[in-house]
């Protein structure tokens, strides 16, 4: 009995996913626009310590191209 009911479940979930992307298109689901065409940048510091933030710094000598968050005081 509990897999009936847990297909009962996936399926009422799929249909209202479903539901969901169709009528997205005509209007119902309003669109989320951006404010501005312009970058904004971004600060992510600690709250007790604001002198320590993260910035974007790349694996060197790793060969992989992968970005990471590093962290660095900024006094």
């Amino acid at each position: 009995m509990t897999i009936d009911n847990y297909t009962k479940v996936m399926l009422t979930v799929i249909a209202i996913a479903t539901s969901t992307l169709a009528f997205k298109g005509i209007g119902i689901i309003p669109t989320a626009n951006a404010q501005t065409d312009k970058v904004m940048r971004v600060n992510i510091c600690d709250p007790v310590n604001e002198t320590v933030c993260a910035r974007v710094g790349g694996l060197e000598g790793k060969g992989s191209g992968a970005v990471v968050l590093l962290v660095h005081d900024v006094r």
